[in-house]
């Protein structure tokens, strides 16, 4: 029997990538998107179950990988914003700055098998909690997404904070950074160095897909070395790029945050999952520069069975963005 939900959202095709800020089809993830008011929208989304990061086990598809589910979202910002809060999407005026991140998977979608030979659908409702105005026009947004399957069992809650900076304001601002800090604006993306750490230390099946260059514990924390290669077509989806994404960031302490939890409690990667992950942005991170991340475990969380991981990321001295991950056996 067909849903109420299906009724409404088209699942055949995905959204155009201008209105999602994509460069190729194979990395849009929504599929559609119905205005329910100036505030209230749904979405269609669907994660490829060939995905090369956010569905590496093809032939083992189960749970939700935390950071597809902040990408989906990601993307139902920019439709929300240009379709119904007039940022035009034909000037391409706007720079979009991720601020703020809240996000948590429910225990059951953690553990759900997707059924063989079905596709992997998901409903967001999105709902716009705060707008901030500057002169005249919409300067920031905040948003809830409820994200849920097609029986609408409840798969996660997402927040999501982003300001939006006129695009010739935000380079004079960057190039301006940039020579705070001795850089160039804009300057060709570096290949880093093979890394030390292998993929099943992170849960990860592609070797390609590891974004820690190294890790290394002491005085009860662990401290890694980022690796961000940009030839990787899903974290680095357009070669332009003048600094490392809040995407790119998330990745590397969900990375970062597995391996802890599993060499701290002696167990594979593999059965773990991040079920939350809170973030606040504060410095722009720049691209060719060492980030280096600290990680903390929280004691009183992991004889519950959950383990908290505080993640601060540092560019020069300088804090760029803190994470919260909780972290939980999922099988």
């Amino acid at each position: 029997m067909t849903s109420f939900v299906e009724k409404r959202l088209d699942f055949e095709r995905t959204l155009p990538i201008s209105l999602v800020h994509k460069p190729s089809n194979d990395l849009v993830m929504l599929t559609d998107y119905v205005a329910l008011s100036r505030t209230e929208t749904l979405l269609g989304a669907q994660v490829s179950r060939s995905h090369g990061l956010y569905q590496e086990s093809i032939l083992a598809s189960k749970g939700y990988d935390i950071a597809a589910l902040v990408e989906i979202c990601r993307q139902a910002c920019f439709v929300v914003a240009h379709t119904q809060f007039g940022l035009s999407l034909e000037e391409n005026r706007y720079q979009f700055l991720f601020r703020e991140l809240e996000s948590h998977i429910e225990d059951e979608a953690l553990r759900v098998t997707h059924p063989i030979g079905q596709p992997i659908r998901i409903v967001v409702r999105s709902s716009v909690e705060k707008e901030l105005r500057t002169e005249g026009r919409t300067s920031g947004l905040t948003w809830r997404y409820d994200l849920s399957d097609l029986n609408e069992g409840k798969i996660a809650t997402v927040r999501i904070q982003q300001s939006f900076v006129d695009r010739v304001r935000w380079k004079q601002i960057r190039r301006e950074m940039c020579d705070d800090r001795g850089m160039a604006f804009q300057s060709p993306i570096e290949i880093p160095a093979e890394g030390e750490i292998g993929p099943a230390e992170v849960a990860r099946w592609n070797p390609q897909n590891v974004t820690l260059l190294q890790v290394s514990e002491s005085a009860g924390s662990f401290h890694a070395l980022a690796r961000f290669d940009p030839r990787h077509p899903v974290l680095f989806d357009r070669p332009t790029a003048d600094h490392i994404f809040a995407m790119m960031q998330l990745e590397s302490c969900r990375q970062l945050a597995l391996y802890t939890v599993a060499r701290t409690l002696r167990i594979d990667a593999f059965a773990l999952a991040v079920s939350s992950c809170n973030a606040v942005f504060m410095s722009m991170c720049e691209v060719n520069l060492p980030v280096r991340l600290r990680a903390t475990l929280s004691v009183d969380h992991v004889k519950s069975g959950r383990t908290n991981v505080d993640i601060q990321l540092e560019q020069q001295s300088r804090i760029v963005s803190r994470f919260k991950l909780d972290v939980q056996v999922a099988s």
